[in-house]
């Protein structure tokens, strides 16, 4: 998406995205994210650009980063590719931060704690251009990413797979069979694909 102000936006499957016709007589630039989305921010230093998630407000005024916030899962993100951004958490007693590139914001939205650990915010590029990457993602991180990517339904016991971790990359090209082709050969598991349903045995 092109916005108002020509920022760029990569919108990831399964995300809304809220944002107004115009910039125009607001003190800030503020949007909405529901989901995931990578951003390169055109500067304007007198306008600051807010991503604003169910948990945190991440503030940039020129640069490249990504925001994962979907609700289903445990964690709410900000990786820095570029330039620098503030991350503050909503309603929370935590000092903004402020990041550098390769680094990532973690904040627990269950336990309600944040952690910056550092990353190769490459990825992120790799991601906007098609590729699926996971790092150490639990076996519903990796599920749930699937889902949305495939537009598919995936029924599994999640006791039986919940202790497990995993690093894996998939192709921009690579169909759903071709993905749990390479899941069944790193898990063990073994499915059956009806229509838009695949259940794991």
């Amino acid at each position: 998406l092109i916005l108002p102000d020509s920022s760029e936006v990569w919108v990831n499957a399964g995300s809304v995205l809220i944002y107004p016709k115009n910039f125009e007589g607001v003190k800030t630039r503020s949007i909405y994210l529901n989901g995931k989305a990578s951003f390169k921010v055109r500067k304007n230093r007198l306008k600051p650009f807010i991503v604003k998630t169910n948990c945190l407000n991440v503030r940039a005024l020129g640069t490249v980063f990504t925001v994962n916030s979907y609700p289903s899962d445990l964690y709410t993100t900000a990786t820095l590719e570029r330039g620098s951004v503030q991350i503050s958490v909503n309603g929370n007693y935590l000092q903004p931060s402020i990041l550098k590139p390769n680094q990532q914001y973690v904040y627990s939205n269950k336990e309600h704690i944040a952690t910056i650990q550092t990353v190769d915010a490459e990825l992120c590029a790799m991601e906007r251009q098609g590729f699926l990457i996971f790092e150490h993602a639990s076996f519903d991180q990796l599920m749930s990413s699937l889902e949305r990517r495939f537009n598919v339904v995936i029924q599994y016991n999640s006791q039986k797979y919940g202790a497990g971790y995993y690093n894996v990359k998939f192709g921009p090209k690579e169909s759903i069979r071709d993905v749990m082709e390479v899941v069944q050969e790193l898990i063990g598991i073994q499915y059956t694909i009806r229509g838009n349903v695949i259940i794991i045995n």
